[in-house]
């Protein structure tokens, strides 16, 4: 999946890299994880729907292809919470 490969491509290790299967869709959820010093989790997501034309074409692949530019600009920096792209 090009997520998957654009997380990989931007510096997501291969052991903090995962795919999560969703019920009746195509494609997996991609998650990408930064260890934090505690167990506590920040969740920053973005979807990818289906909408061939109109409101809300714009967002779909906007959304989830901005999420592994944010996480370069976290990894390079210690958290005290686990931040995860989802």
């Amino acid at each position: 999946m090009a997520l998957l490969k654009t997380f990989a491509d931007a510096g997501c290790p291969a052991s903090n890299l995962s795919e999560q299967v969703v019920p009746k869709r195509k494609e997996p959820n991609v998650i990408c994880v930064l260890p934090g010093e505690t167990a506590e989790v920040v969740l920053v997501g973005a979807h990818f729907d289906h909408v061939p034309e109109g409101n809300g074409i714009v967002d779909n692949w906007s959304g989830a292809s901005l999420l592994p530019s944010l996480f370069q600009s976290l990894a390079g920096s210690k958290h005290r919470h686990t931040p995860s792209c989802l």
